[in-house]
């Protein structure tokens, strides 16, 4: 194998770019994302204090305090969530599940706030959370990142024959909605 000088530089340039790229994926991009998340969960945490102040959640009730524990938590542990860590807490949480199968989930909770619409602001506001929070941990992973790039054409031409689509559509445009609202645009 007769490598040229054009030919050695070509590769010395492939290296270095995947070096640059691969050093940018696991520092600035992981740190980005850890700050975009917890940005959009304290925005949530925010949302459930006002409606706490304005009287539409008590603030001592259990439901204001597990949504608020559940958000904080999200925050403080925001740096550990990945697809690692979510299996092996599949995984471990297994037995526990089996031995408590009294806890109540994050909607369970939701279902005890009183006021309607409280309630459905709520659900959504959480429902967001954990579509950011689904995303943070596709877009950290390399292999999640590269199968959903690869996938959701298929994902899209699947829901379009479903007919969910159009939901899918609506969250995503009542996202960008509220980014406008928020930013002043």
């Amino acid at each position: 194998m007769n490598i040229t000088p054009s030919t050695a530089v070509e590769l010395i340039e492939l290296f270095v770019a995947a070096a640059i790229l691969i050093w940018f994926f696991y520092n600035p991009w992981q740190s980005l994302l850890i700050d975009i998340t917890r940005q959009r969960i304290f925005e949530a945490r925010d949302q459930l204090f006002l409606y706490a102040a304005e009287g539409k959640i008590d603030f001592g009730s259990t439901e204001y305090k597990r949504i608020r524990d559940f958000l904080n938590l999200s925050i403080r542990l925001c740096h550990r969530f990945s697809l690692g860590s979510i299996i092996a807490s599949k995984i471990s949480n297994k037995g526990d599940l089996e031995e408590h199968p009294q806890q109540i989930s994050m909607l369970d909770t939701i279902k005890g706030i009183s006021d309607y619409e409280t309630r459905r602001k709520v659900e959504n506001m959480m429902v967001e959370v954990t579509a950011v929070l689904i995303f943070f941990v596709i877009l950290r992973s390399f292999l999640l990142l590269t199968l959903s790039v690869l996938l959701v054409p298929f994902i899209l031409v699947y829901l379009l024959y479903k007919g969910h689509i159009k939901q899918l559509f609506t969250r995503a445009g009542s996202m960008i909605e509220r980014d406008i609202r928020m930013g002043g645009v």
